[in-house]
């Protein structure tokens, strides 16, 4: 029987995070429709070569909105598209979307790829709960997904091998300074790391270069090595590449960073994510691999932006959340978060119910999402 073709149009905002959303939708139709292939569009200046390690997704189109909103059907990467297909499924975000990362490129690139794209049988919107009965295909929420790592990223970070406990820091991601811990405080952090867990390796990962996908813009990288030249267990793995990173990433016990796209991406090589929660977002995409989220305690949190703690990052100041203060005060609940993710005991069932219940007031309020499918909700 010949395979019905499935397009889900993911041409959203560029951080790592978003690439993992589109790959867990597309697990999520692969598996609840055998005879169908899934086809993949998503944003050029996103990290979309990951789909080379999803064998559940046929090919990926890496389009950009930027050149889509200049040229409209004429930009180059859209006409390397198809555009007849079965199915074509849009990500539901991207009608009203105006906001920060790109907005309104991701609108009018919406509004060009609407029509631009033809389905034989179908369109429609990526999955939600809230109305099952209007999705054109079934789909099975939350789908597990493995991404398979090149060989030779593999081999790679082989040498950074470790008999005791192995931890990866990455300690910010691509936004504002104001987003994440101060050099001091990881200072302090790695310094508790040490004294509750001896024998430790730990390995400080992420991206100084400028990049049109990905950087890690809070510190330099003379501030890093810094870092790393305090401690005589601290390894510096900044700009080793993304496949290296994830190699990295999965032959550690944990990954230890605030709420970042990339971060998300330890849960899909099964390593479990220990999350300095913090501003905008809570941690939401969940992969059945053990997890802690340290929250502050903000009545605030998560904040939305033109909060009083965003306007403190516009101006170059730190969120409340994420002072030398108020991280120094939060260390204890990273280590408690440490010690359960490295008992062996401690399950993702057991971590899902604790993180619901401290979570439970963002559910209440529509603050949290893409939990689709997570039983107990």
């Amino acid at each position: 029987m010949k395979k019905e073709r499935l397009l889900i149009n993911y041409i959203y905002c560029h951080p790592v995070g978003h690439v993992v959303e589109a790959l867990k939708h597309a697990k999520g139709y692969k598996s609840a429709n055998k005879n169908l292939d899934v086809y993949l569009l998503l944003n050029a200046r996103s990290a979309w070569e990951l789909v080379k390690g999803c064998p559940w997704i046929k090919k990926a189109y890496a389009v950009d909105p930027y050149e889509v909103r200049k040229k409209k059907e004429n930009a180059s990467s859209l006409k390397k598209v198809p555009k007849l297909w079965d199915y074509v499924i849009t990500d539901n975000r991207a009608p009203k979307y105006s906001g920060p990362d790109d907005g309104w490129e991701i609108l009018r690139c919406y509004e060009v790829t609407k029509d631009y794209f033809k389905a034989r049988k179908g369109k429609g919107f990526t999955y939600t709960s809230k109305d099952p009965s209007a999705q054109i295909l079934p789909c099975n929420p939350n789908s597990h997904i493995d991404i398979q790592i090149p060989a030779k990223a593999l081999k790679f970070a082989e040498r950074y091998r470790h008999s005791g406990l192995k931890i990866t820091i990455l300690p910010a991601g691509s936004g504002k300074p104001g987003r994440y811990p101060s050099i001091e405080s990881w200072e302090n952090i790695i310094k508790t790391f040490n004294k509750e867990f001896p024998d430790t390796k730990i390995y400080i990962t992420g991206f100084n270069k400028i990049s049109k996908k990905t950087r890690t813009r809070a510190y330099t990288l003379d501030q890093i090595k810094n870092l790393v030249n305090k401690f005589d267990n601290v390894v510096n793995c900044y700009n080793i590449g993304l496949w290296n990173q994830l190699a990295l990433i999965k032959n550690s016990d944990i990954l230890v960073s605030p709420h970042t796209g990339f971060s998300f991406l330890a849960q899909t090589v099964g390593t479990p994510w220990l999350a300095i929660s913090g501003w905008w977002w809570p941690e939401y995409i969940l992969n059945d691999v053990k997890f802690y989220s340290a929250l502050p305690d903000c009545k605030l949190y998560p904040c939305n932006p033109g909060s009083p703690c965003d306007d403190k990052i516009n101006a170059g100041k730190k969120a409340d959340c994420m002072s030398d203060e108020t991280i120094k005060k939060r260390i204890s609940e990273i280590m408690k978060g440490a010690k359960l993710l490295m008992d062996k005991k401690f399950t993702y069932k057991k971590a899902l119910s604790i993180h619901l219940k401290k979570v439970k007031p963002f559910l209440k309020s529509g603050k949290l999402g893409f939990l689709d499918g997570v039983k107990n909700l």
